[in-house]
């Protein structure tokens, strides 16, 4: 046992990612906004980090991979603004399911993203298999609230998915 649980721990560090997110916030005037503003968005289960440029009306955050980005948008609206896009970084799986293609973020153990079909998509439809990849992409919410993503970049991260498990 006493061999077995330094192993575990090592997993849970190696199999987890930080999900790095711009957050665009319309409406931020004042030092003041964007006080009322971190202090509702701290409240967050899974923000770590983040910090807020009144000038760019951005919140840039890093937080736990199953951090759930809707409740993110809730708050901005609670503390009195008006959340825009989020973009995201991250590493994960693409898999093909039903015919749709779904990213799947490391660590996380929410639900997957739907990818919206697009060029930079079709280059690793062919090789999909045991690769991690990286991705930027825009965070999205269809009317049926199915949560998507539309890749704006996307990057082989580790060959085999056995190399972060």
């Amino acid at each position: 046992m006493k061999l077995l649980l330094p192993f575990l721990i090592l997993i849970g560090i190696v199999s987890t990612q930080d999900l790095q997110i711009s957050l665009e916030v319309k409406g931020l005037s004042c030092p003041f906004c964007v006080f009322g503003l971190d202090k509702k968005l701290k409240k967050v289960p899974g923000v770590l980090k983040l910090q807020t440029s009144l000038k760019e009306s951005l919140v840039e955050m890093k937080l736990r991979a199953d951090t759930d980005l809707i409740n993110l948008k809730r708050s901005v609206i609670k503390a009195g603004f008006t959340p825009g896009d989020i973009h995201l970084q991250a590493k994960g799986l693409i898999v093909k399911k039903d015919g749709q293609f779904f990213f799947s973020l490391i660590g996380s153990i929410q639900e997957l993203f739907l990818l919206d079909e697009n060029h930079l998509l079709d280059q690793f439809k062919s090789s999909l298999k045991n690769q991690i990849f990286q991705i930027k992409a825009l965070f999205l919410v269809t009317k049926s609230q199915k949560r998507s993503l539309h890749l704006s970049s996307v990057k082989v991260y580790k060959e085999s998915k056995d190399d972060v498990q």
